[in-house]
């Protein structure tokens, strides 16, 4: 059987229903003078912008490899969407990482913006690092700082011991 679509949503349930059926995930690609059939990815295609950028913190983590520009670009959005999502009514989406750090610096003993200040020097070395690297004139990244930079994002999810 073949099934063909534009929505990757779809995709997604047909593999997550077809659980004893083996499948092979192909897409159509245009070239420059026509087509072709390459490998694809209903998973990686359906992540979210967040899981997206831990996938590739995370993989630069364990591996140090990957696009050291794309690393480091996915550094502040992902902690910008996880910070959203844990403080929504603290941190809208017109915000930015800087914006939020005030915030924390502000914050009283009896805000839920307060526990984030242990935080705070770690956070404010990270946003300072990563938000070079979302302007035109972006410069050389050095792969050991840019690890020692994921470990420090990681570690502030929750996501590796740094």
């Amino acid at each position: 059987m073949v099934v063909l679509s534009h929505d990757p949503a779809f995709l997604k349930l047909v593999q997550d229903n077809a659980v004893s059926v083996p499948l092979k995930e192909l897409q159509i690609l245009k070239t420059g003078r026509g087509s072709v059939i390459s490998e694809w990815n209903a998973d990686e295609a359906t992540k979210g912008a967040y899981l997206k950028s831990y996938s590739i913190l995370l993989h630069f983590h364990r591996e140090r490899v990957g696009d050291l520009q794309q690393v480091a670009q996915a550094i502040r959005p992902f902690l910008e969407e996880f910070y959203r999502t844990h403080f929504p009514g603290d941190f809208p989406t017109n915000e930015w990482l800087g914006d939020f750090i005030g915030k924390v610096r502000d914050a009283g003993d009896d805000n839920g913006l307060a526990h984030v200040k242990t935080d705070l020097d770690k956070l404010e070395a990270i946003n300072q690092y990563s938000k070079k690297f979302h302007h035109s004139n972006m410069p050389d990244i050095d792969n050991d700082e840019l690890h020692g930079f994921v470990v420090s994002t990681l570690s502030l999810v929750g996501g590796v011991n740094g």
